[in-house]
């Protein structure tokens, strides 16, 4: 990649180079670089709910067009705003509870450090 090239010029995803710029460089290695694209996970989550936020704050304020200048409409939009992302990462949270009990071996762990038949 030249100087002069974007990582999404390269075909890499943006946070995946910089994660690698910053491991190859000596800073921590393979976990520096797992933290650059944890951080890269937040943000977008971060900006996803943001969106969704004001989606919904846009919403609100459409339909209640007449009184949306007022501060009791905004509050009562930025509110909404707010229980929508709430209870949208609630059910992501459900969700991934719901699938982490699928996941989930059930029984006793074997004792004596020997693995059963099916693991092998």
């Amino acid at each position: 990649m030249s100087a002069d090239t974007t990582p999404l010029e390269a075909g890499r995803p943006a946070a995946l180079s910089i994660a690698r710029s910053r491991g190859a460089a000596g800073s921590g290695g393979p976990r520096a670089a797992n933290r650059w694209i944890a951080l890269a996970v937040l943000s977008i989550g971060t900006a996803v709910f943001s969106s969704l936020a004001a989606s919904a704050i846009t919403g609100h304020l459409h339909a209640h067009a007449a009184t949306a200048a007022q501060a009791a409409t905004i509050t009562d939009a930025t509110v909404a705003g707010y229980h929508q992302v709430f209870w949208i990462a609630a059910l992501v949270f459900l969700g991934t509870a719901v699938l982490a009990a699928a996941l989930f071996r059930s029984g006793p762990l074997p004792v004596g450090g020997t693995a059963p038949a099916a693991a092998l």
